[in-house]
């Protein structure tokens, strides 16, 4: 959900175009002029961040022939910490005068007489991202054969290689429950640490990945939390990301491409009792 990273995500280069358009079924409809037009963003919290248009909160357009259209970018706006901001509504305010040069030619006015605006936002992709956490429940399906299977288990251990071409670094953790969320035990590696790190791709000053990373991590589990798995029905897993350096004012961003990937192998192995059959 958007609503996770807020305060956390710092967007670069991000336009927002906005477009109106004056409809009226008569032929020789008058002029508008759009007056101290003010959009506000509102969190449900009572937080609100006016977007300013060359250091001003109002902006007054004209309409010709019918429509305007004006862009909002970083070089005349505050658009980027507008839509960094993350309201949970944006109301839109404004006075329509109708006529605005007094022109005392013949014009028409109608009740169908309306004004539409659209919005369009684009970005290129440079962001930067403190430090954000997700947290999520997945099932463990394991039927009850494999359950008694695990039950035989005295020691396992899980080996992750992940190339990393993504400029974001990730902290992921484990928690496994039972049916009643009770907890059973944390996945943790070889050092005994509660989370799994994964470097972020490493990344040039102008925000573009140089070199992808690579994060060699091992996870072990012993005899007891092999019999505690056998009992999980869920695991809780909190992913947490940001990209490097996000606390410095400002952050340098990064370019996220769709070319970009992460790279996984695994591998690991499991000692299990080995039970003597009698005759």
């Amino acid at each position: 959900d958007a609503i996770d990273f807020r305060d956390k995500a710092f967007l670069r280069e991000a336009t927002l175009k906005l477009t109106a358009n004056y409809k009226s079924p008569a032929a020789n409809p008058f002029e508008i002029e759009v007056k101290d037009l003010k959009v506000i963003g509102r969190r449900n919290n009572g937080g609100s961040l006016t977007l300013a248009f060359n250091n001003s909160p109002n902006l007054t357009l004209r309409f010709h022939n019918g429509s305007f259209d004006t862009s909002f970018t970083q070089l005349n706006s505050n658009i980027t910490e507008f839509l960094t901001f993350l309201p949970d509504q944006i109301s839109v305010s404004a006075e329509y005068i109708m006529n605005p040069d007094d022109d005392r030619a013949y014009h028409t006015a109608t009740s169908q007489d309306s004004v539409k605006f659209e919005t369009s936002f684009t970005s290129r992709s440079f962001f930067a991202l403190k430090k954000s956490t997700i947290v999520d429940t997945s099932e463990v399906k394991l039927s009850d054969d494999d359950r008694d299977r695990v039950r035989d288990g005295r020691a396992a251990y899980l080996t992750v290689e992940i190339e990393n071409g993504i400029p974001l670094t990730t902290w992921l953790k484990a928690d496994m429950v039972d049916k009643n969320y009770n907890l059973l035990f944390t996945i943790t590696k070889n050092e005994g640490k509660d989370s799994l790190y994964f470097l972020g791709a490493e990344v040039g000053a102008n925000g573009e990945v140089t070199k992808k990373t690579i994060t060699t991590t091992t996870m072990q589990l012993d005899s007891s939390q092999i019999q505690k798995l056998a009992d999980a029905k869920y695991f809780i897993h909190t992913t947490s990301v940001r990209t490097r350096d996000a606390y410095n004012n400002p952050p340098p961003t990064v370019a996220l491409r769709g070319n970009q990937k992460l790279s996984i192998k695994a591998y690991g192995g499991v000692k299990y009792f080995i039970k003597e059959d009698k005759k």
